[in-house]
């Protein structure tokens, strides 16, 4: 699939959802907060904020963020979501301008990967699977908040598909909260031209209590249980730097 027109259709359905998430009741998560050392892991930080969460993931999961560090968090592409100019905004009718204030203070984050057959080399793969994440975060309507969606998808129906989203206060370092989440929709569906197979995580929250004036990083990986026979070729990265 087109990932321009991927990107093109989760758009236009922010632009609908994005009322609804604007007037979430936000989640704190610890009032204790992380501060990470050089070497700290996205595993560390999940088992701070959710310990019995992080036990409930597959195993492969688990090693996958044990593995991979807080200090890896490069996406491919990071920018103001008004940059994109493929979608005309049509705004939900009695929220348009907390919707388009939204829109055009919004920060839009996004990586791709894919995944492939086991007994191939990840640089000449003939069979693979794309993988598409993004985030779009930005300050909520509700004073001193950022909300955000985020959205997961692997084109292939994988036994799980998981997004972890943190953030942090650029100033001191420190991890002040922390989302999750493994629900993940399968689709299959078939006709005469094509046959699509898609497994998809999204989460959609804000955080609320922050301060005004600070920058903010919302940081976000997703990772995959990828289907049997296949390897992934790596998480996925997106970050947004947002100043209230």
């Amino acid at each position: 699939m087109n990932l321009h027109f991927l990107k093109a259709k989760k758009i236009v359905c922010l632009l609908t959802c994005v009322a609804v998430i604007l007037s979430f009741t936000a989640c704190a998560g610890d009032s204790k907060g992380f501060a990470p050392k050089e070497k700290s892991t996205w595993a560390q930080l999940y088992q701070h904020f959710d310990k019995e969460g992080f036990k409930n993931l597959p195993q492969e999961v688990q090693d996958v963020l044990k593995a991979d560090l807080l200090s890896d968090d490069t996406a491919k592409t990071t920018s103001p979501l008004t940059s994109d100019t493929s979608v005309a905004p049509v705004y939900p009718e009695g929220k348009e301008d907390e919707v388009k204030q939204f829109i055009e203070n919004a920060i839009y984050s996004s990586d791709s990967g894919f995944v492939y057959l086991e007994n191939e080399s990840p640089d000449n793969v003939k069979d693979s699977k794309m993988m598409q994440f993004f985030i779009i975060a930005g300050p909520s309507a509700e004073e001193n908040s950022i909300a955000y969606l985020a959205d997961f998808v692997i084109f292939s129906d994988s036994p799980s598909a998981n997004v972890l989203i943190a953030l942090q206060d650029k100033q001191s370092g420190e991890y002040v909260a922390f989302h999750s989440s493994s629900e993940a929709v399968h689709t299959n569906d078939s006709n005469a031209k094509m046959t699509l197979e898609m497994t998809e995580c999204s989460l959609e929250k804000a955080f609320p209590d922050l301060q005004k004036g600070k920058e903010y990083k919302v940081q976000a990986i997703a990772v995959a249980c990828v289907p049997e026979g296949y390897a992934s070729i790596d998480t996925m990265y997106a970050l947004c730097d947002i100043t209230l």
